[in-house]
């Protein structure tokens, strides 16, 4: 149970773990182990920082984090083996030069496996190039990708506000093929 907030819900790539970043409550980051076969969650690990959005790396061991107002991208080691080591394994791995609103944005991974991060009105979103390697490795790059000219509307860009298209990892990472007979 969380309070009305701003923030995502993410599924890892696996479809074993979820990870819920709120922008309101005291513990803003939430992973919780997901029983696939009855639903359940059950909690894993908790921070008090990162609390807009999150992304899983597509080996499911790093957990990234935004918040709205910080300009920082934060990492969480996974693979560590209690709440202490998970706080502990924050690290920062990239800051944004954007001083537009909220600055750092929604976390999306795309279909190459690269992270990108929603920078509010800019005609650019950041980049994680690396995602599965921890630290600084895993190379951010505040400028990236251009999105000049693309997906506006009365003149303002639309990823460049807060958000980019969500999509659930495992149909980036295992694409879903539907084979029909008859189609008209």
């Amino acid at each position: 149970n969380t309070p009305n907030a701003w923030g995502s819900i993410k599924v890892s790539p696996n479809n074993k773990l979820i990870a819920v970043a709120n922008s309101v409550a005291t513990t803003r980051i939430q992973v919780y182990d997901f029983n696939n076969s009855t639903g359940v969650l059950s909690f894993k690990f908790s921070d008090d920082v990162g609390g807009y959005s999150s992304e899983f790396s597509a080996d499911n061991n790093i957990l990234y984090s935004a918040i709205l107002s910080d300009p920082n991208i934060y990492q969480y080691d996974l693979t560590v083996p209690n709440n202490a080591a998970f706080q502990a394994s924050r690290t920062i791995i990239g800051t944004t030069a954007n001083t537009i609103g909220y600055r750092m944005c929604a976390l999306q991974m795309a279909q190459n496996g690269k992270i990108y991060a929603a920078l509010q009105g800019l005609d650019y979103i950041g980049v994680i190039n690396n995602p599965n390697a921890l630290g600084v490795g895993c190379n951010y790059i505040d400028n990236g990708q251009s999105i000049a000219g693309v997906n506006t509307f009365s003149g303002t860009n639309i990823i460049g506000m807060l958000g980019l298209p969500a999509f659930p990892s495992f149909f980036i990472k295992e694409p879903v093929t539907i084979i029909s007979q008859n189609l008209c």
